[in-house]
């Protein structure tokens, strides 16, 4: 998927996750914020992508550092595309700065539309994840990334209700 496939997702995931847990304004706009931001961050290893552009310095370094290591080009995907780096950041991110959820669940936006490419994400460096052969960049990527934001955003809609009052419940609680 390419960066504005990502993008989009992103937003999509972090939408649903302001109306599933009922936020207010602030935490929405915060929410999909921060969600869009995670959705391009895990391609900073990538100094052409989006979030490489963004980080010329920082991705440029990063990228060095990935070629010495075998990581270029189709097989940038290192540590910033490891499910794991943002496990754990969610956990800690939700027991000490809430505020900060919607980057982790965009970055796990963005690994599950890289999950639908051939080359995949890796858990740890070791096992390989793929869902599906679709081809980064191609109709076929575009469209499948039309189709989850579809499916999240109606999924988001048609449950708000009991799921934002249960949520809203349990989240008042911490």
């Amino acid at each position: 998927m390419n960066g504005n496939c990502h993008f989009v997702f992103a937003g999509a995931v972090g939408v649903s996750a302001s109306l599933l847990f009922g936020l207010d304004e602030t935490q929405t706009t915060l929410m999909i914020a921060t969600s869009l931001i995670g959705g391009i961050f895990p391609d900073i290893d990538n100094p052409k992508s989006n979030m490489g552009q963004l980080s010329k310095p920082v991705s440029t370094i990063i990228g060095k550092i990935g070629n010495a290591i075998g990581k270029s080009g189709t097989h940038h995907r290192g540590i910033f595309h490891d499910p794991m780096l943002y496990a754990i950041g969610l956990i800690f991110t939700y027991l000490y700065f809430p505020p900060l959820i919607g980057f982790f669940i965009g970055a796990f936006s963005h690994l599950f539309l890289d999950m639908m490419n051939p080359s995949g994400i890796r858990l740890c460096g070791v096992k390989f994840l793929r869902l599906a052969k679709v081809p980064s960049g191609s109709k076929e990527s575009v469209v499948l990334t039309w189709i989850f934001t579809f499916i999240v955003l109606g999924a988001s809609i048609f449950y708000k209700g009991t799921f934002a009052e249960n949520s809203a419940m349990i989240l008042s609680t911490l």
